[in-house]
Formats: C-alpha cells, structure tokens, sequence
C-alpha cells in the first residue's frame, strides 16, 4: 500500500486562489496536459449536481471560465467551498478555508514545482502526516 503524501498551504484568500488556477493551467499545459477531472465538494454540489457528485472532465483551456462559471449561478464561491482538481494522479482541493492542499501518492516534477512555487510565493506550504 502506498502511502499518502499531502501537503498544504496557509489561508491566501480568493484572488490567490484564483491566481493559482492560472498557474496550475499554464504549468500543466507547459508539460502537454490537455484536460483535468473536477469534483465540486459541499456545499456547492448540493445545488450543482442532480444525483451523484461524479468527476467532470474539463479542458485546461476552460477550468478558469468553468469555475466563475459555477460563481456565477450563486451557489458558491472559490475559497468557501471545497473544489477538487485531478490531474497526473495528483489531487488539488482548493479549500473552504481559503487554503490548497495536495495529495499525492508519489511525489514527482509537479509537486515538487508547487511545493516550491508556494514556498516562494509566500503561501506556507507545510506536510501533514497521512497513511
């Protein structure tokens, strides 16, 4: 069994959050990445999906407009609610605490590069111990 790795950063607010969608856009299509799978959490989901809350598949292209998208309907915003991108076996969830976590079984090129880039940025990236 593998063990769990995850890490997160401080509480950076809304236009941080929004700011690093664009960098997990650019930095994923820069290492020919097209699309990612995107679960909405509580409590937007409850309004967003029918039944099951099931992966979305959206293009790199489109997560940006997607996400203000779903703001715009008035059913949450970035930061308030739980969104989870995956990409590369890599979850993101921008947190309901206006923070980002990553989780990830094996640590490679791209969590390395967010780890790094969230550290120089000021985002306080620390470990949380998983098994």
């Amino acid at each position: 069994m593998n063990k769990i790795m995850e890490c997160h950063t401080k509480r950076i607010g809304r236009d941080a959050l929004i700011s690093y969608v664009r960098d997990f856009i650019s930095y994923f299509k820069y290492i020919g990445e097209t699309s990612c799978s995107v679960v909405l959490g509580w409590s937007w989901a409850l309004t967003y999906y029918e039944k099951d809350w099931l992966p979305i598949e959206v293009n790199l292209d489109n997560l940006l407009s997607f996400i203000t998208k779903i703001e715009s309907r008035g059913i949450g915003k970035i930061g308030k609610e739980d969104l989870y991108i995956s990409i590369r076996q890599i979850e993101f969830k921008l947190c309901h605490e206006g923070d980002i976590h990553m989780k990830f079984s094996e640590k490679s090129e791209a969590t390395e590069y967010f780890f790094s880039k969230w550290k120089s940025v000021g985002y306080e990236p620390v470990w949380i111990q998983r098994q």
